[in-house]
């Protein structure tokens, strides 16, 4: 006779060292522990889909890696600057040597330069100033 209820069983491991502190730890390649945490984002999420067709399949997105990426610049930040991002969250000042930076919290949490970097760019029409983020490198003739 086939019994009809389903048991769920879950495991728990607790252990000191966090999981990602761990992979960093072990992995020495970046690109690599953003593919391992890509790929547990998307365990989750297509665990949490109930139908096939919202599963995601196929190689690792851009997105997906942007998303990895970001939780692993969290991570750090949140270990290295524990009483900064506090501050931060409590609209106090930082310390000084930071504070020089004008450092802000984005929308997702991670640590952000407030001090814009300008550059002056020659081009055949003259030169002009941007800021540094906008800068990309173009081909010489």
């Amino acid at each position: 006779m086939i019994n009809s209820e389903t048991r769920r069983t879950i495991l728990l491991i607790a252990t000191e060292e966090n999981a990602l502190d761990r992979l960093i730890k072990n992995c020495s390649s970046l690109s690599r522990i953003k593919i391992i945490i890509a790929h547990l984002f998307r365990f989750v999420n297509n665990c949490r889909v109930a139908s096939n067709s919202n599963r995601r399949f196929g190689p690792i997105s851009l997105d997906e890696q942007t998303t990895a990426m970001n939780v692993l610049i969290k991570h750090t930040q949140r270990s290295a600057f524990e009483d900064t991002i506090r501050k931060l969250e409590d609209k106090q000042q930082c310390a000084k040597p930071i504070q020089r930076l004008a450092p802000f919290l984005d929308q997702k949490g991670i640590i952000r330069d407030g001090v814009v970097r300008v550059a002056t760019v020659k081009t055949t029409n003259g030169s002009i100033r941007r800021p540094v983020v906008k800068l990309c490198p173009l081909p010489s003739q």
